[in-house]
């Protein structure tokens, strides 16, 4: 079976087209996945890392996963609808972002920065302040958001 790269050329495009500003990279291409790693950073400090692959489900499906990573632990992941040939790179860059969105909407993918920013407010202050807390999980997302697109 041939990399999954060769039979998907256009989402390899759209990976690379919007990593354009980021630290995105590709780490693994293989017959079964391809694997991009994204850090996720607030306040200039790396929270954890987004994932983003393109897996092989059977012989003629993909499928976009993301993951929230801290570490070696996965808190979060969000697959996309399945894929039975390759988009055009901006059918591949809407659908990517549209599971940005709902991985950005998960419970999970949330807690990992507001964890951060709960330990971030604890060490500047007595971390009392909500409103603070609910502006700054507002920032970070948004940054988030902003680098993907």
């Amino acid at each position: 079976m041939d990399k999954l790269q060769s039979k998907y050329p256009n989402f390899v495009e759209a990976m690379e087209s919007m990593k354009q500003g980021t630290d995105t990279r590709m780490i693994s291409s293989d017959k079964l996945k391809i694997k991009y790693l994204m850090s996720l950073v607030a306040y200039n400090s790396k929270i954890g890392d987004v994932q983003i692959e393109l897996n092989a489900i059977g012989n003629s499906n993909v499928t976009v996963t993301l993951s929230t990573l801290t570490g070696f632990t996965t808190h979060a992941s969000t697959n996309s609808r399945l894929i039975s040939n390759d988009l055009s790179v901006e059918q591949w860059n809407e659908l990517i972002y549209e599971t940005m969105i709902e991985h950005n909407s998960n419970p999970d993918h949330q807690k990992v920065a507001m964890d951060f920013l709960k330990k971030r407010l604890s060490n500047n202050s007595n971390g009392k302040s909500g409103c603070l807390s609910v502006f700054l999980s507002f920032m970070v997302l948004t940054a988030f958001l902003y680098l993907i697109r």
